[in-house]
Formats: C-alpha cells, structure tokens, sequence
C-alpha cells in the first residue's frame, strides 16, 4: 500500500499542524485523499493509511460535512461575494488551497469579480457574465479571474450554496515556448555588475536549480557543509505583503548535493550576514534575507546593464540550470530529482537540448542486437 506522509504547515496566525495529500491510481481511476488540521504527525498518517485502506477495499471514505445555510436563509439568494467567503473557507479548512493562494485569490476577487458580479446572485449567473470575465482573462498568461470563478462553481455545493447553470471554461494560459536560460558568457557578464549583495543568491541559483521560494526559505540549519548537501525542507511565499511558510512545491523535502559554486556563494553569503542556527525561528534562520521583489528587480537591472536581452527572472535561474546540466550530459530522470519535478514529464521540456541522447540510445540497441546475431 502506498505510504502516507504527514506534512507540517503553518498559518499566518502562528497555528499550524499537520495534513495528508496523497494522490494514487487503483486500475484506470484517479483517487486523492487529503486533509489537514491533525495535531500530530502521528494521528495525519493513521487517518491517511485508513482512508487508503477504504479505498483498496472499495468502501466510501469519509465524507465531508458541508455548511448549511443559515435559519431561514435561502442559498439561491446568496450573492457572489457570500459564496466566495464561503468557498475560502472550505478550501482554508479541506487544504484545497495554501493561505497564500488564497490571499491572491482575494486580490483577484477584489480587483475583478467583485467589480463585475460581486453583488449578483450566485444561482443566477448567466452565460453573459460568464463571457465578461472570460473576455477580461484573454490572452494573459494566467486567468485568474476565470480560474477562480471556476472553482466556485465547482466548489458551489460543497458549502450549501447553489450553482448556477452556466458552465465556467478558463482560456489555456498564454505560455512561453522558449525557455529563457543563461549562457555560462551571460551568467559572468550579469554577475559583474549586479549588486554585491545579490550574488551568493545569483550563484546558488545557479549551482542548484531552486525555486526562489525555496531559496528564501533556506536555514542554515538545513546545510550540511561536511557532507556538501542542503536540505529543501521549506519555502517562504511573499502575498499581499504577507510572508507564508510551505513545505516545498510537491509537498516533500529533498536533499541536494552542493557543488564547488553553491559552497562559494553561501561562503559568500556567510561572509555578509552571519549565520543564526535557531530552528525554533525560521525568519532569523535564513540564509537569503532578501525578498523576491527585490531578487527579481536586481536581476532585470542587471541584465539589462549587462546588455542581455533576455526575460531574466530568478525562474529563469532554473532553467538555466537544468539546461545546463541537460547540455552537459546528465541524464533527464537526475535532473528531475535534483528540481524536485513531480514527473520526468515536466522535465521533458528540456530533451530538445540534447538530441543526441536520443540517437545514443538507439544505437546503443542497435549494438546490442547486432552482436546477438
């Protein structure tokens, strides 16, 4: 049976606990189980390893309880904006959502639909609305409005409310099929001139491939300079100017191994602010004290003085090191596990870089099979 695993979070209130979410096939059909609110790491994993065992068993799970309307309420009269303050509380209490997407999802209702239908009727939404917000979203790279409006409508019966009968499908989000990645001439050129403070995080980007959550929400304590590792075990999410700790991306920790570069650019880092080893306070533990705002400004400046004519981004750090390793040889499932990908097939992006692996590996068959002849 699949293992479960209790994964801590914290509240922006300091209360926190532990959750499961666990994802599994039985034959052709999809299941997910997750909860979150358990005290202990102990009660998470029993409750997950009974809802799994329901499921291989082919019992009902448990069901959830959903909120009634209130004493003489009727539903079909509650405005957009009532169920939208309903929903953010089930997806706050079912661990549907972090509390800092649902923080951007209230900048996005504010800005959007409470404009445009925050006053109207849930039930009696009609196509027209619908087309309103579909039309605000076309052509962004993310639709948020759209997206959101969704998942209300998805959500609408989980807590009492009714839905309408219009159908809510979000634009497919504008993507990049460029990937934008440093050559190592642009990495030395953009560090010359970017601001001294900024390059041990420039360089760790660089030698590891992290997030830039993961790399703000870095401890001391999670490097192991002996051993040349450092364990991702936390990102730090800046919303609404509001600062969320999460476990990382996939909702498990991972333990990297730290090259000559990454150990020179926390050398660095040291030498500027020195360490403070308090696991009890993970903002004073940081190894990067800086904000993603600012990563990101100090990155296009530098670019832009150092004549890249690129999209710089601390994403596109990432990318650089994945191309990277991907155009030096290493094979896509090691690249996948150093980025933490959930699957290879969001690493596949990067194969196009190496099309000789592809015609090695033929070869390699066709040597195998020649020789049995």
């Amino acid at each position: 049976m699949e293992k479960v695993q209790a994964i801590p979070y914290r509240l922006p209130d300091g209360s926190g606990g532990f959750k499961v979410d666990v994802t599994l096939w039985i034959g052709e059909a999809k299941h997910r189980i997750r909860k979150r609110g358990f005290p202990t790491a102990r009660a998470a994993v029993q409750w997950g390893e009974r809802e799994l065992s329901r499921l291989h068993l082919g019992l009902p799970g448990e069901t959830r309880r959903r909120r009634p309307a209130e004493s003489g309420e009727d539903p079909r009269t509650w405005t957009v904006a009532a169920v939208f303050e309903r929903c953010v509380e089930y997806w706050r209490a079912a661990g549907r959502k972090r509390e800092s997407t649902l923080t951007h999802n209230r900048a996005t209702f504010k800005r959007t639909l409470a404009v445009l239908i925050g006053e109207k009727p849930f039930s009696a939404l009609t196509s027209k609305d619908v087309l309103h917000v579909l039309q605000l979203d076309q052509g962004l790279a993310d639709p948020k409005s759209s997206q959101l409006l969704a998942s209300m409508i998805r959500d609408a019966g989980r807590v009492g409310a009714v839905a309408p009968a219009v159908e809510c499908v979000p634009p497919r989000p504008k993507c990049n099929p460029r990937l934008v990645f440093l050559t190592p001439e642009e990495i030395a050129r953009i560090r010359a001139v970017l601001c001294p403070s900024w390059r041990p995080a420039f360089l760790f980007c660089i030698a590891t491939g992290v997030r830039v959550g993961e790399l703000l929400g870095l401890q001391w304590t999670d490097l192991d300079l002996v051993n040349r590792t450092a364990t991702i075990r936390h990102s730090l999410v800046t919303a609404a100017a509001k600062r969320f700790w999460h476990p990382p991306k996939n909702g498990k920790a991972r333990v990297l191994p730290l090259s000559g570069l990454a150990i020179q650019a926390l050398e660095e880092q040291a030498a500027a602010f020195p360490p403070v080893t308090n696991p009890a306070d993970l903002e004073a533990g940081r190894v990067f004290r800086q904000t993603s705002v600012a990563f990101y400004a100090a990155l296009k400046r530098a670019a832009k003085a150092a004549g890249v004519d690129k999209n710089i981004s601390p994403h596109a750090l990432r990318h650089t090191f994945a191309s990277l390793q991907v155009q030096g040889g290493v094979q896509l499932q090691r690249v996948s596990a150093l980025l933490g990908h959930s699957s290879l097939a969001m690493t596949m992006r990067y194969s196009h870089l190496r099309p000789d692996q592809l015609q090695e590996s033929v070869d390699q068959l066709s040597e195998i099979v020649s020789a049995a002849l």
